[in-house]
């Protein structure tokens, strides 16, 4: 990755996208995606920052398919700092399009300020193929919990 790389324009990102998908052999898009920090204290309470839903922001949804491998189905993924500090680095030349907000940046780079500030807990990703499927963990129904609220995030790539 050039970490001089910027994509400042829809052409760019859609590039982007198409660049990563062949990176991806059986790529299906998700229904919906997010990423949360579980603390391991079990009295803080927690939620999924940003939740993805629909397919219109695909690019972060490919970011962290490639960092956790999947290409398909709906699951739950443990990722490491170093994990979620690949995804952000993959996904950061998408900040130079300033039409678009970058939720998924801010909610993991936060993430990972509270783990350099030595919060202790687990970082995890859930897709989502269908909202029809089953939950594939307790940290998938706490999302479709806040899907079924209607906590949705803004258009954004």
């Amino acid at each position: 990755m050039n970490f001089d790389e910027q994509w400042p324009t829809v052409e760019l990102i859609r590039a982007a996208v198409d660049r990563f998908t062949v990176q991806m052999p059986g790529w299906t898009p998700t229904a919906a995606y997010g990423v949360a920090f579980v603390p391991t204290d079990e009295a803080v309470s927690w939620s999924f920052p940003v939740v993805n839903v629909g397919w219109l922001h695909r690019l972060p949804a490919l970011v962290l398919g490639i960092v956790t491998g999947r290409r398909t189905g709906t699951g739950t993924y443990d990722l490491t700092p170093a994990d979620l500090r690949r995804a952000v680095d993959l996904l950061a030349p998408a900040e130079a399009a300033l039409m678009y907000r970058h939720p998924n940046l801010v909610a993991w780079r936060a993430m990972l300020d509270r783990i350099a500030a030595g919060e202790r807990g687990r970082i995890v990703a859930v897709f989502v193929d269908s909202l029809d499927d089953e939950p594939s963990s307790p940290f998938d129904a706490v999302f479709r919990g806040q899907i079924a609220r209607g906590e949705r995030s803004e258009l954004h790539v």
